[in-house]
Parts: C-alpha cells; structure tokens; sequence
C-alpha cells in the first residue's frame, strides 16, 4: 500500500493475520523512515532490541512450519 507520505509491505500469512514482520522488513523500513527512528540508524540497535523483545515474550513466531513472520504475542 501506498500513502501519501508512507509506503507499507504486508504479507498475508497463517490464520488471516497480516500483522507479521521481520527484522529485514522492520530493518527496511526504519531506513526509509530514519527521520522518524534516528535511535535506529544503527541497525546493530533495532537487531539487539529485536532480539530482546524475542526473550522478554513480546513478540514470537506462529507455531507454523511455513511462517517465518513475527507477531506480537498479545495477538497470538
């Protein structure tokens, strides 16, 4: 999808949810965002926080052999 001033790629994935993401696509889009995200023009910083949010529970992976996308797990 295209907006005037932001471009958003989604990708449908098991049990309808088109919330998922990745470390390459939030990695893509904060850099086309820097502006916005200046905390992020180290990617080495969103990989850490990343990886954080995988061990504190925030996020994980559908329990789908296929899908290889992150949600949060509040909405798992």
């Amino acid at each position: 999808m295209i907006f005037p001033e932001d471009e958003v790629n989604f990708d449908f994935g098991p049990d309808n949810h088109s919330d998922g993401f990745d470390l390459w696509r939030l990695t893509q889009y904060v850099s086309s965002q820097s502006n916005k995200y200046p905390q992020y023009k180290d990617t080495e910083q969103l990989k850490k926080d990343f990886e954080y949010a995988i061990e504190q529970g925030v996020i994980a992976k559908l329990d789908h052999s296929y899908c290889n996308l992150y949600f949060y797990k509040q909405d798992i």
